[in-house]
């Protein structure tokens, strides 16, 4: 959603001067760890994201990914709370139960009035129509195997450190 400066509510600060930049505000909730979102993006998109960041203020271009999670962790506001309806899951999965709902609703109706035989066959169509709806919520593929890679040089630093710490591995 892009919000323009003149439909910005006045909250009693009366009308404000342009700006000489522009700014953005992205607000997320993807299920994936940082790195695999942020990876998404810019291996999927990287055309899209630097058109969406065009204009913003030092924006060093999606690619290469090290510059452009540097600009983010820089320009990011941190907050310390979070809102979420349904945790652990994503739009998708949110779509998802709604059209498994519907089904379940129209089986129900359905094994009221049904004979076992039609009401087999109403099954079978019912169960096509959301067969891809049957997912899991949980982690999401790995995006980039950059992030892979990451946990996998650093595995050795993080147990020399914690060696010399005299940390147990079981106590991580």
């Amino acid at each position: 959603m892009i919000i323009k400066p003149e439909e910005w509510p006045d909250l009693g600060q009366g009308k404000q001067k342009d700006l000489d930049n522009d700014y953005m505000i992205f607000c997320s909730n993807f299920n994936g760890t940082w790195d695999q979102y942020i990876d998404a993006f810019s291996d999927g998109i990287p055309g899209g994201l630097n058109l969406f960041w065009l204009t913003a203020s030092k924006f060093p271009q999606s690619i290469p990914i090290t510059a452009f999670k540097n600009y983010i962790n820089h320009n990011s506001v941190t907050t310390d709370y979070f809102y979420n309806a349904t945790p652990g899951s994503a739009q998708r999965d949110i779509k998802t139960s709604i059209c498994l709902n519907e089904v379940i609703n129209t089986l129900a109706e359905a094994h009221a009035t049904q004979s076992p035989e039609d009401f087999a066959k109403t099954y079978c169509e019912q169960l096509t129509t959301v067969q891809d709806c049957l997912g899991d919520p949980g982690f999401g593929p790995v995006a980039s195997l950059d992030t892979e890679r990451a946990d996998l040089n650093r595995a050795s630093e993080i147990e020399r450190l914690m060696s010399r710490l005299n940390i147990k591995k079981d106590m991580k």
